[in-house]
């Protein structure tokens, strides 16, 4: 995608969004089905690199122990973008 935005050959951006999803979850695999640590995975819905959807679906299926919330009018970058993220995380690190 860099290469195609820079003028030079590549892929387009559903090819180069096909290709991440594919390295994510072969990324993802490994660590995740090893961790014996709670997992909370936070998802923007309006998140321009990711499908949500899609994501939710490939969490529950790399890590079904993992909680996962997909957080409205946020994107990618959801500890920076959604305002209750601070208080999110004292409430989730202080639970049992």
């Amino acid at each position: 995608f860099l290469a195609a935005s820079q003028g030079g050959p590549g892929l387009d951006f559903a090819q180069f969004m096909d290709v991440s999803r594919e390295a994510l979850a072969m990324n993802r695999l490994p660590l995740s089905s090893s961790i014996q640590l709670p997992i909370h995975v936070l998802i923007g819905d309006k998140d321009p690199l990711i499908d949500p959807a899609y994501e939710s679906q490939e969490w529950r299926r790399l890590a079904p122990q993992a909680s996962l919330a997909v957080i409205p009018n946020i994107g990618h970058h959801v500890h920076l973008e959604w305002s209750g993220f601070s208080r999110f995380l004292e409430q989730w690190v202080s639970s049992p």
